[in-house]
C-alpha cells in the first residue's frame, strides 16, 4: 500500500541519515568544536526533513542524537560558559547559543548550567531589557557612543529624516543637515528625567553635600473663547516653584536641564516615532523605582549617561 510505501521510504532515509551521522561521530572528538558541528547538521535535517523527523521512522535516530548531544554538551559546559561570560553584548550571547544549542536541547538538564550562565550575563551587561525603552537604556549602560547613536536612530530616525527632507524641499539642505544623530540625542531628555526624579526615587543616595536648585515656571493660561473665536473669560495661570536636589557630579548637568522639559519629545515621537521615545522615559522611571540607586549597575549608567551628555552638550 501507499502508506506502506512512505514508511519504507522514511525507514530508508533514516538508516541513511544515521549511517552518516555515525560516521560523523566516529571521526569527531568530543570538543567544542564538534558541540557546534552536531547543532549544525541537527540545522541540516530539520531543513532537509522538517515534521518528518518526527515520525517513527525517525524515532531511534532521534534518540541516539539527544544522547550524542547531551554528551557533548556535558563536556562542554565549562569551555561554552567561558565563552558566554567573555561575551560584550547580549546579540554575542544569543549567536553562542544558537551556534551550540538545539531548541530542544533547552529542556534538557544538561543545557541548564549553559542558560543559567546565559542568563546571567545578559543581567550583566544589559539589565534593562525587559524594561520599556530597555535597548536605549541598555545602550547607554554599554557607554559605548556608536551604540548610543545608533540605539538614536531607532527612536529618532524618522523624526530627524523628515525634518531633512522638510527642510530640504523647502531649499534648505544645509539646515536640514542639522538634524542627525550628532546633533540630537535622546540621551538629553533621558538625563533630565532622571535628574526630576531622582530625589523622590534616589533619596538614600542624596549625600550632605548635595547641590539644591530652584526651578520657577507658570502654568498656560486658560481661555474660553465664543462660537466667533472671540475670547470671553481668562484665568490667568499662576507661578509654581520646584525644589529639586542632586548630588554634585550631576550639578552641571542640572544647570543645563533645569528649565527643559522631558515631556516635550512627546508631541513629535507619537506622529514620527510610534511612541519609542516616550517608551524610554517611561523605562527611565521604571528603571530608578526597580533598581536601588546604589546598585553597581545604576551607578555605571549614571556614569555612563553623564559622560555621553557631556560629550554632545554643545552640538
Amino acid at each position: 500500500s501507499l502508506q506502506n510505501k512512505i514508511h519504507d521510504l522514511g525507514t530508508s532515509l533514516a538508516a541513511i541519515e544515521k549511517k552518516n551521522y555515525d560516521a560523523f561521530k566516529n571521526q569527531s572528538s568530543n570538543g567544542i568544536a564538534t558541540l557546534a558541528e552536531a547543532k549544525s547538521r541537527e540545522d541540516v535535517l530539520m531543513k532537509a526533513f522538517g515534521k518528518q523527523l518526527a515520525s517513527s521512522e525517525f524515532s531511534a535516530f532521534n534518540v541516539e542524537r539527544k544522547i550524542y548531544r547531551e554528551k557533548l554538551i556535558t563536556q562542554n559546559i565549562q569551555p561554552l560558559s567561558d565563552k558566554i561570560k567573555a561575551a560584550k553584548k547580549t546579540t554575542e550571547i544569543d549567536a553562542l547559543i544558537e551556534n551550540y544549542i538545539v531548541k530542544s536541547d533547552e529542556d534538557s538538564i544538561v543545557a541548564k548550567p549553559i542558560l543559567l550562565a546565559a542568563q546571567q550575563r545578559k543581567s550583566i551587561i544589559a539589565p534593562f531589557t525587559n524594561l520599556a525603552g530597555g535597548d536605549y537604556l541598555n545602550a547607554i549602560y554599554s557607554g559605548d557612543a556608536k551604540s548610543i547613536k545608533a540605539a538614536d536612530r531607532v527612536v529618532l530616525g524618522a523624526y530627524l529624516d523628515f525634518m531633512r527632507q522638510s527642510l530640504g524641499s523647502a531649499g534648505l539642505p544645509g539646515l536640514g543637515s542639522y538634524f542627525n544623530e550628532d546633533n540630537f540625542s535622546l540621551a538629553t531628555p533621558v538625563l533630565a528625567n532622571y535628574l526630576f526624579n531622582y530625589q523622590n526615587t534616589s533619596k538614600k543616595c542624596l549625600r550632605p553635600d548635595a547641590v539644591a536648585f530652584t526651578v520657577t515656571g507658570r502654568t498656560a493660561d486658560y481661555v474660553t473663547t465664543n462660537g466667533w473665536g472671540m475670547e470671553i473669560s481668562r484665568i490667568y495661570g499662576s507661578t509654581y516653584v520646584d525644589r529639586y536636589s542632586v548630588n554634585k557630579e550631576f550639578s552641571k548637568a542640572f544647570y543645563d536641564l533645569g528649565t527643559s522639559e522631558p515631556s516635550s519629545v512627546i508631541l513629535p515621537d507619537i506622529f514620527f516615532n510610534k511612541g519609542k521615545s516616550t517608551a524610554v522615559l517611561v523605562g527611565v522611571e521604571s528603571m530608578m523605582n526597580k533598581f536601588s540607586c546604589d546598585d553597581p549597575r545604576i551607578k555605571l549608567f549614571e556614569k555612563n549617561l553623564l559622560s555621553y551628555y557631556e560629550s554632545i552638550r554643545f552640538h
